[in-house]
């Protein structure tokens, strides 16, 4: 059966711990929770739309130790084709510990690259692209992932980009992408502050269909195909950890591009699915359910 969706990208461990508040120096504090959970930007939307019964492929690079076991096991669990999977002996995975407080709610993270070399272009199996309808990527890959986003522009195959920062390889990916997802932060170093919609207009000129700014706890604005401006405000939610909800966010919008949802609809839906990511300890502890997506679309219906 041909996949729907190939997502290419970045995949690490999460090790959350909540505590009480942060201890000083020299000092030891008792965690009241502790989660270890697959994590990364591809590798958290792929998770996602395996969860909502999408055919969905994840293409990136896993160390052959606890980290590589740990994220390939959540992945096949969730139900992830992970057929392009490459795997790095004698590396070390990248991984991250998230200190979570417990009153306030604020995060104090520590993060280990570790050594796994980039992916190579050789290393994707583009034949995972035969009969696709997107193609995902975060922007971390960016040799292969130009050239995967080249074949998918050949083959009739969408393709939809994330990006939280600038990397080498940005501009090249954005003039070959379809659907663009950008944060807060990225468009600042664009456009002075504020000025989202000319950050949008200015992204969308680069030939994107349509363009999407991410807004944390205010929601998100996007300009569509049709140069529609769209501008959904922000859920409120008793909020555990924010980790993972732009890339549920990311998950849920290329669910709703292939159900052929106004654009619009999907990014109500797509908000409120990363809102509720946020509820719980971990992205993988809240990934959407095809219920909770039906819920949403006719709360935004209503």
């Amino acid at each position: 059966m041909a996949l729907s969706v190939v997502a290419i990208g970045e995949s690490l461990v999460h090790y959350f711990g909540v505590i009480p508040s942060y201890p000083g120096l020299d000092r030891t504090v008792q965690m009241h929770q502790f989660s270890m959970q697959c994590g990364g930007a591809a590798a958290t939307s792929a998770a996602t739309l395996a969860n909502l019964g999408v055919a969905v492929a994840y293409v990136g690079k896993v160390s052959d130790d606890h980290f590589g076991e740990v994220i390939s096991g959540s992945l096949a669990d969730i139900g992830v084709n992970l057929r392009g999977l490459v795997h790095r002996p004698g590396r070390i995975g990248a991984f991250t510990f998230i200190a979570i407080e417990e009153a306030q709610g604020r995060r104090t993270a520590f993060q280990s690259d570790g050594d796994l070399p980039p992916l190579n272009v050789e290393e994707v199996d583009l034949t995972l692209l035969d009969g696709a309808r997107y193609l995902l990527l975060d922007g971390t890959e960016p040799a292969a992932q130009i050239a995967a986003a080249q074949f998918a522009k050949g083959s009739n195959c969408g393709v939809v980009l994330r990006l939280s920062g600038r990397r080498p390889g940005t501009t090249e990916l954005i003039a070959l992408c379809d659907y663009l997802v950008v944060s807060e932060h990225f468009v600042s170093e664009l456009v002075p502050t504020g000025e989202l919609e000319r950050g949008l207009r200015s992204l969308k000129d680069h030939g994107c269909r349509a363009v999407v700014i991410t807004l944390g706890e205010e929601g998100c604005i996007g300009l569509g195909p049709d140069d529609q401006l769209v501008r959904v405000p922000g859920h409120e939610v008793d909020v555990v950890d924010t980790t993972g909800a732009s890339e549920i966010f990311v998950g849920t919008l290329v669910h709703g591009l292939l159900e052929g949802w106004p654009f619009s609809l999907t990014l109500r839906i797509a908000n409120r699915a990363a809102a509720h990511a946020c509820t719980a300890l971990g992205a993988l502890a809240a990934l959407p359910r095809s219920e909770e997506i039906r819920a949403y679309r006719k709360e935004s219906e209503s």
